[in-house]
């Protein structure tokens, strides 16, 4: 009983917690028995589950670098590369950025190429960041502005979205 009565306080300051902008995490293990985004087993959060659609979406380590994403409509915060991250190719269907609270955008601290092949839309103005390695982009959408930041090379392998205004600074295009 005093289990269920903590659990329920603990519950409820969680949700409090996130109506004022605090947001949880999803880190990709690789865990599970493939590279599926709806294997649970894949992923470690504090809240459990896959990613839903206000989260921060990691990736970190080497195991299964070629995650697909099946989840249909994922609409997330920001998408990070750990420094521990090994070269990633995401690909499945498309995720949009800048969801939620928090300032969103994309970002890479791992020395490894990592390449984004999915459709990734902007809900608002976003910033990709090659901080440490580079990003490989394969399609982007939505009229917002992207500014690119970084010491290390950002590249939009095909279409940047018809409305989204483009700016660079300090980063390798």
């Amino acid at each position: 009983m005093k289990k269920a009565i903590i659990a329920g306080l603990l519950f409820t300051g969680f949700g409090v917690s996130l109506a004022h902008g605090i947001q949880l995490t999803w880190t990709w293990t690789g865990a599970g028995p493939n590279d599926n985004w709806t294997t649970v087993t894949n992923w470690t959060s504090l809240a459990g589950g896959v990613p839903p659609s206000g989260g921060i979406v990691q990736f970190a380590g080497s195991t299964r670098l070629t995650p697909s994403n099946d989840l249909n409509n994922l609409q997330i915060s920001a998408l990070n590369f750990l420094s521990e991250a090994g070269s990633f190719v995401l690909h499945g269907n498309g995720i949009t950025v800048g969801f939620g609270a928090g300032p969103g955008g994309i970002a890479n601290v791992s020395t490894q190429i990592q390449t984004i092949t999915m459709p990734v839309t902007l809900a608002t103005d976003q910033l990709f960041f090659a901080a440490s390695g580079p990003l490989v982009f394969a399609d982007i959408e939505g009229a917002h502005n992207l500014t690119l930041k970084g010491s290390n090379n950002i590249t939009l392998a095909s279409a940047v979205g018809r409305t989204t205004p483009l700016s660079s600074l300090n980063a390798k295009i």
